[in-house]
């Protein structure tokens, strides 16, 4: 079996050639951020593989060896995997381990595609952040100039600013993602011989299961344009439908009074007298066929959107969900699926949850 770490150096290997990042850290400047009692530490990059990251990694690693200030410096093959992992949750794994601090790597997309960004943060194992620092790729970082409360330099705090904020690993981002996903219950109704009668599904947002209209979850995933169309046509057809089985139940009660009025009319003794009278049954057949168009025109109207397209546009607005909030390893499954059997004995119920 081929190891984490063979895969990362041969990343590595690969790609060093697009970003000096030997260069970028000094080791001399990388030490001015290792203090007297940190003399062990390991470095772990987070993020999705690419061969940035991984060189990132290795050239901060390198420095630190070289700086004479850390004894001891591990890779992130002491622990494993650390792609789509918080900060925290990477030095949670660090616990066992005999080192002072963790150095997360994190590398981002730079205004130019030949120069990315990076942000190292130091981290004591209470996963509290001691220094940290941003460099671009290729420029070498300063040393480290004096401290602010808590131990990180204001000059660092300043440079690293809204990016260490909105980095992946949020501790908030999976709460946020459990909270806004688009995920569907599915219903299926059989009968006794195990034949499917129905089936039904609902779409709901988050944990918190609000339950959304096809209009609201249209407009959630971007296409208001859809979601006007569908209810413009939804309204439509409610009409119809609505229109149409009024006047066909109408139609049911007053074609008694229509039979009765043909035979009193003939003053007949018997009904034989509807076979032959048709003024007022006419009228009230006329009623039942309105209606029933009206009901077979309505739900003959064909909706903007096909449930499968529906279905794609949730996934496609839960993989950009995770996107943003740096979740490329971490989703929730899909909703619950229930099986409803319906059974001269009684309803029974089974499915997943």
């Amino acid at each position: 079996m081929i190891s984490m770490t063979a895969v990362t150096t041969a990343v590595w290997l690969l790609g060093s050639g697009a970003v000096d990042w030997t260069a970028t850290f000094p080791p001399e400047a990388m030490g001015s951020y290792v203090e007297a009692d940190a003399s062990a530490v390991l470095v772990a990059p987070a993020g999705d593989a690419s061969a940035d990251l991984a060189g990132a990694a290795k050239a901060v690693a390198a420095a630190l060896r070289a700086s004479g200030k850390a004894k001891l410096v591990m890779d992130e093959s002491a622990i494993g995997a650390t792609a789509g992992l918080s900060d925290e949750q990477i030095v949670q794994k660090c616990k066992a381990l005999p080192v002072q601090r963790v150095v997360v790597v994190r590398v981002f997309p730079g205004a130019d595609a030949a120069r990315p960004s990076a942000v190292i943060t130091f981290y004591d194992k209470d996963a509290k952040a001691v220094s940290a620092l941003a460099a671009e790729g290729g420029t070498p970082v300063a040393a480290r100039e004096g401290k602010a409360e808590g131990g990180i330099s204001g000059t660092t705090l300043n440079a690293v600013g809204n990016v260490t904020q909105s980095r992946p690993g949020d501790k908030n981002a999976q709460q946020k993602y459990d909270e806004q996903y688009i995920w569907f219950a599915d219903l299926t109704g059989v009968n006794q011989y195990g034949q499917v009668v129905g089936t039904w599904s609902f779409a709901y947002e988050g944990k918190y299961q609000k339950l959304l209209t096809m209009d609201q979850l249209l407009i959630k995933v971007g296409r208001q344009d859809l979601a006007r169309d569908y209810a413009a046509k939804n309204s439509q057809k409610s009409l119809l439908v609505i229109t149409g089985g009024a006047a066909l139940i109408a139609s049911g009660g007053l074609l008694p009074l229509a039979l009765l009025s043909a035979c009193a009319a003939k003053s007949a003794q018997n009904y034989d007298c509807v076979r032959y009278d048709w003024t007022n049954t006419a009228l009230v057949g006329g009623l039942a066929a309105g209606g029933l168009g009206l009901m077979i025109w309505g739900f003959g109207i064909k909706m903007p959107v096909e449930p499968v397209e529906v279905r794609k546009m949730a996934d496609e607005y839960n993989q950009k969900l995770k996107r943003d909030l740096g979740l490329s390893a971490r989703e929730r499954e899909g909703g619950p699926s229930l099986q409803i059997s319906l059974a001269p004995t009684g309803l029974s119920l089974s499915g997943t949850f």
